[in-house]
């Protein structure tokens, strides 16, 4: 398992990911997941937060077999990079 920390929307979170899968995908796939690494806010504020999930992400994100088949070029030089983009949407108006 690796582990990245990152800041996005004023909160820390963390990728996982699992090279030779878990669950479902385990041996067969890379699973990638997403999870709030800390449940406090960065930039304190009085806000209301709910994180339904502890993580999100797939068990089977890509098939191993896939990522190593050279005409496909999902690495370069032993390398895959994934990129994501993290939309935090947030209350304008706070609840009374």
């Amino acid at each position: 398992m690796h582990l990245k920390a990152f800041t996005a929307g004023g909160y820390k979170w963390k990728t996982i990911v699992y090279p030779k899968g878990r669950d479902s995908g385990k041996y067969n796939s890379i699973s990638l997941y997403i999870m709030a690494a800390d449940m406090e806010i960065i930039s304190p504020a009085s806000t209301w937060t709910s994180f339904p999930k502890i993580y999100y992400g797939w068990q089977k994100f890509i098939d191993l077999k896939a990522l190593h088949d050279d005409a496909k070029g999902f690495l370069l030089k032993d390398t895959c990079i994934v990129e994501a983009e993290i939309t935090v949407l947030g209350i304008v108006n706070k609840l009374q």
